[in-house]
């Protein structure tokens, strides 16, 4: 499995350790999830990302803001129980280009990821079991402008994180806002239903330690 940690790889990472936590927490697991996790994708989530607004700094928390609700349906989960999500298009695709317009057709959808949280009280693990089938988070962009005169940025690459800066070729920077700072809010998971009240637990309870995505 290729681990990725802003898109570095971490050669050290035991690709079968996932399986191993699976086994111990979801003995009813998918039987093929060995086999898939040979071609899957991991992405580590930093403690911290720092930016900076104009003149003012600001450091993003993503492993403990990791989740946010898009309220689009009342539906939390699929037949097979995965709840439903919408992810950045780097969680998607691999160094998406920053020239994306996150058109449907530039992914295979539906895709299914797992979710590794860890209990911030506690400490134990647990796997969510994820899938997103439509759509991808615009505001995911680490610049704003893309040009000169910057006056928005964060180090993190595009495509994973909530920082309130649209793509700058989607719809949401031609048609909506280009960058919202209320948007900025470091998720990388946006559950597709209202609130917590939806979910069968309470995600402020844990913190995102990394997201394995399937091919």
């Amino acid at each position: 499995m290729e681990s990725v940690q802003a898109h570095t790889l971490n050669p050290n990472f035991d690709p079968w350790q996932a399986e191993r936590l699976a086994i111990a927490l979801n003995p009813n697991r998918d039987p093929w999830r060995a086999e898939r996790l040979a071609t899957a994708r991991e992405i580590v989530i930093p403690q911290a990302i720092s930016g900076r607004i104009d003149d003012e700094a600001i450091t993003l928390s993503p492993q403990i803001n990791w989740f946010s609700f898009e309220a689009t349906s009342t539906i939390a989960t699929n037949a097979q129980g995965r709840y439903r999500v919408v992810v950045g298009p780097g969680v998607l695709v691999p160094d998406y280009s920053d020239q994306g317009r996150l058109w449907a057709s530039e992914f295979n959808f539906p895709i299914e990821m797992d979710a590794v949280l860890i209990n911030r009280e506690t400490g134990a693990s647990r796997i969510l079991e994820l899938v997103t089938t439509s759509g991808a988070k615009a505001h995911t962009f680490n610049q704003y402008p893309t040009n000169t005169g910057t006056t928005a940025r964060f180090d993190t690459v595009s495509g994973i994180f909530q920082t309130g800066i649209a793509y700058p070729n989607s719809w949401n920077a031609t048609y909506e806002i280009a960058f919202a700072r209320n948007h900025i809010d470091a998720s990388s998971i946006e559950f597709v239903v209202s609130g917590r009240n939806s979910l069968s637990f309470n995600p402020g309870n844990y913190r995102l330690e990394r997201i394995i995505v399937f091919g």
